[in-house]
């Protein structure tokens, strides 16, 4: 398949085989341009699962073996790194070539600068199963602060955050977080080829790992990356308190502690107060702590891996799946509405139907089943109380319709209107004209009220309701 050749339908690739994706024309948002990568082998399956929207498909060699490790000593910024963070932060853009921008030198630009921090979260989020390292630049003279309104860090102008993927030896991707001079952000993804460089992309992408795995895996596009990292309150989602003041799974040291290891380093880049204010603050859950109920670790899953969007300030604040303002009960209201959870019915419940689809899944992003969050969401949607049947409906009871036979027996004497047995007025009981149960003239029970025949003492052929079983009529009764 030659270069720009235009294709649909399934494709086998090689091992090591990349796949670049760029819309041939867009018709709707990116965001909604997800695709959907079915793995048999090395054959991927390519879907647009959000609109109608052609591709083209460029091949390039799979890449080298390139491992990103972290610094052997980590020193103060130079005035030559600041120079080149200086650089990153005003361009209009960031350069198309991972090696371009600076920050990594030596054989496949995977050798970090002395200056860039390395630092670790307490929990990852999905990321379809890639190994991933992370760091940090801060330039010198300047300090990150703490807003203690949104409990979030405040990070200076020039600050840069570099997040790389791997599956095993083979890098996958490079994503770099700069905040600009003029206080914007700007995010790129760097795709690793076969030179031993990684080039910038500007349109979705899948690509492919080498052998055992041979998975696919889609790249984001710097748009897409705006969707999570410029809705959440602060563009930097994993340096931030929660996730630095926890002990990751099977660790003993919290990223605090390791960034505490390397002398000064804390006074260096954080304000006075911060590491303190990082400490104190609460810690975020871990859905893999087996030791918190099924709810916390499922609601502490969708938090971190879902919230990103779901929150109130994201692209999709319809439901908010933060543990701060919305997951904070086991069963929130918002989540029985439209049938996004329905009791007993797992399959019918659309959050289920949107995690495990395999066209529409949810991260939009992620092409593979999180074995974690699959049983988290399975274990805790599944445990949602079934409200008890309504109850059957009771048909009202039907009055009895006149004074004739048993509802209006006998009533008291009162006086006479006219006539023998033609019912009296004055009564207090049945058979009466100003009672209010059966056979009266202007009750509300059963009977009439002024209407003629049965029960009434005005109208023809009135029955006298002081008579035993039907009474008695006459003839011109008054």
């Amino acid at each position: 398949m030659t270069h720009g050749q235009s294709y649909s339908g399934p494709m086998a690739l090689t091992e090591g085989t990349r796949v670049n994706l760029e819309p041939a024309k867009r018709l709707c948002k990116p965001f909604l341009t997800t695709l959907s990568v079915a793995v048999a082998g090395a054959t991927l399956l390519l879907f647009n699962s959000g609109c109608q929207q052609s591709y083209k498909l460029h091949h390039k060699k799979g890449s080298a073996a390139a491992i990103i490790a972290p610094p052997t000593v980590v020193k103060p910024p130079s005035a030559s790194d600041d120079a080149v963070a200086a650089a990153i932060s005003t361009g209009a853009t960031l350069p198309t070539s991972f090696h371009a921008l600076g920050l990594f030198t030596g054989p496949n630009a995977t050798q970090p600068i002395g200056s860039l921090v390395p630092y670790n979260v307490k929990v990852s989020l999905w990321s379809d199963g890639l190994d991933k390292k992370r760091f940090i630049y801060v330039p010198t003279g300047s300090t990150i602060t703490y807003d203690s309104s949104s409990s979030s860090l405040v990070f200076p102008k020039g600050t840069i955050l570099i997040k790389h993927f791997a599956d095993g030896s083979t890098p996958i991707e490079t994503r770099v977080l700069v905040h600009s001079a003029d206080e914007s952000w700007k995010m790129a993804t760097y795709q690793w080829n076969a030179s031993g460089d990684a080039t910038r992309v500007d349109a979705p992408a899948i690509t492919t790992a080498a052998a055992p795995s041979n998975k696919g895996y889609r790249l984001p596009s710097p748009a897409e990356c705006q969707y999570c990292h410029a809705t959440t309150g602060s563009p930097v989602l994993g340096f931030q308190p929660e996730q630095l003041n926890g002990a990751p799974s099977g660790s003993s040291t919290t990223p605090m502690q390791s960034l505490e290891a390397t002398s000064g380093l804390i006074a260096r880049i954080f304000a006075t107060g911060v590491p303190d204010a990082i400490n104190a603050a609460p810690s975020r859950p871990d859905p893999a702590d087996s030791k918190l109920s099924t709810s916390m670790r499922a609601r502490a899953y969708m938090d971190l891996n879902c919230s990103t969007c779901h929150n109130p300030k994201g692209m999709a604040n319809f439901l908010d799946f933060t543990l701060a303002t919305g997951l904070t009960t086991d069963y929130p209201s918002a989540l029985l509405a439209f049938q996004r959870v329905v009791p007993g019915e797992l399959n019918s419940s659309i959050i289920w139907q949107k995690y495990t689809d395999s066209l529409y899944r949810m991260p939009p992003v992620s092409l593979y089943q999180d074995p974690l969050g699959y049983q988290l969401l399975h274990d805790w949607l599944s445990a949602w109380p079934v409200p008890p049947a309504a109850p059957a409906p009771v048909s009202p009871s039907v009055p009895v319709a006149n004074g004739k036979g048993t509802a209006n027996g006998a009533g008291t004497a009162g006086t006479k209107v006219q006539g023998p047995d033609t019912g009296n007025i004055g009564g207090t009981a049945a058979g009466n004209g100003s009672g209010t149960v059966t056979g009266n003239m202007s009750g509300t029970g059963t009977g009439n009220t002024s209407g003629t025949d049965a029960g009434n003492t005005s109208g023809t052929s009135a029955i006298n309701a002081a008579g035993s079983g039907t009474g008695s009529q006459s003839a011109g009764g008054t």
